[in-house]
Parts: C-alpha cells; structure tokens; sequence
C-alpha cells in the first residue's frame, strides 16, 4: 500500500519466477493474487501484462464494479454469494459461478453438499481450487472452513443464513 510500483515491480518479478520453475517442471502456472484479499487487479496492468497465464479469483463485488476484470480474457472471476439468496441468483441467470458456503463443517466426514441450490446445480469447490476448470452459471458449494467457525456453527454462535447456507433447505411455493 505505501509503495505501490514497488509491489508490481517485485510482483512481476515472482510471476516471471513462477513461469520459469513451471517450464522447468514441466507444469502450467496459474495464478490466484486475492487469497484473503479482494484487490482489483484488472486496473494495475499486471495480468495483462502476462496474456499467457491464467488468472484466478474469488470476489464479493457485484460484476459492474469488476467490469475491468471481465473483459481479460485470462482473468476468471467466481463471485461469492453474500446475504441476500435473490442476489446470487440473479448473478447465477446471467451466467456467472457463484461461490455459497453451506452450514456443513469440513471436519465432519459423510456430510454431502446439497445436489442444488434453489434450483441451480451444485458443484464441489473443495475437490480443487481451480474454479476456472468449473462451468459458469453453477454454484461452487463449499464447506465451511476453519476450526473457530465449526466451534461456533456447533455451539449455535454462528447463525445460518447471510453468508452460510443451510443444507437442507425448501424455496417457498
């Protein structure tokens, strides 16, 4: 944040890094820059300035605040489902994959993902972390993760809906 050129600078020089060992390896080198964060980074130049490599993120912006984003042909966006269900299927209806965190701990074995979700397929995003390999306008279901949120989903402090889905659930007729 203090020296910005700086980061690209040396970002630029991790990437060329990245491409070498890769070769070296004999593997295809794709990127993922927001791990705990959501940077824009359609706006910076670096992903376009390595059209060859495929880029990757999650992201809770709604698309018009991404549109830099979406129109990289090397840059995969995966939105994150927020509160409001009738948001994220409207973002399903236009096409585009969707990330929804369902109430089921990852610690737990034999506890399945639902097969949809309002209607809409759901995929296992836990298998991998490569959701470009996953088709557009379905629902990446994930578990929740992390030992402190399955503490408080079991204690009854974390509460279903918003962000986490329940797994069983029934759309109102």
């Amino acid at each position: 944040m203090s020296n910005p050129d700086k980061f690209l600078e040396l970002f630029d020089e991790e990437i060329h890094g990245l491409k070498r060992l890769a070769e070296r390896k004999q593997l295809i080198p794709v990127i993922r820059p927001n791990g705990t964060s959501d940077v824009k980074w359609g706006r910076y130049g670096i992903i376009q300035a390595h059209p060859s490599l495929q880029w990757y993120d999650y992201t809770k912006y709604r698309p018009s605040d991404r549109r830099e984003a979406l129109l990289l042909p090397n840059y995969d966006l995966t939105f994150s489902h927020r509160k409001c269900p009738s948001d994220t299927v409207k973002l399903l209806e236009d096409g585009y994959r969707v990330a929804v965190t369902f109430a089921a701990s990852s610690r737990r074995k034999g506890v399945e993902l639902p097969e949809e979700w309002y209607g809409w397929p759901v995929l296992n995003g836990d298998l991998h972390d490569l959701t470009f390999k996953h088709p557009q306008g379905v629902v990446l279901g994930l578990k929740l993760k992390g030992m402190k949120a399955n503490r408080k989903l079991k204690d009854g402090r974390l509460k279903i809906g918003g962000f986490l889905q329940p797994l069983e659930w029934r759309v109102a007729a």
